[in-house]
């Protein structure tokens, strides 16, 4: 059988349970958006003591926010097979052999 209904395929529904935390995200998406900037970019912030921090860029939040906007790239693709040896010689530019070659 090729083509047609399959039981079971699709999304599967949600419960009113996922639909109501949906509703509350999308509500304060937002600010969700400006705290995963933050992260990404680093920040600084200023504890109740008046200490300033500073928190560094937080590459997983980056690439996170990349993958959301511009699409993930799948892994099979990214894989790529790379002669190591012809790669550092054409970096060198010299014409020089590397060692093994």
């Amino acid at each position: 059988m090729r083509g047609g209904y399959r039981p079971g395929a699709g999304r599967r529904k949600l419960t009113e349970g996922e639909w109501e935390a949906l509703d509350k995200l999308r509500g304060r998406l937002p600010e969700l958006v400006d705290v995963l900037l933050d992260r990404a970019l680093g920040h600084r912030e200023v504890d109740s003591m008046g200490r300033v921090y500073t928190r560094s860029p937080d590459i997983r939040a980056a690439i996170y926010l990349i993958d959301r906007v511009l699409g993930k790239i799948r892994e099979e693709a990214a894989v790529e097979s790379v002669d190591v040896a012809a790669l550092v010689e054409a970096l060198r530019g010299d014409g020089q052999k590397t060692k093994g070659s």
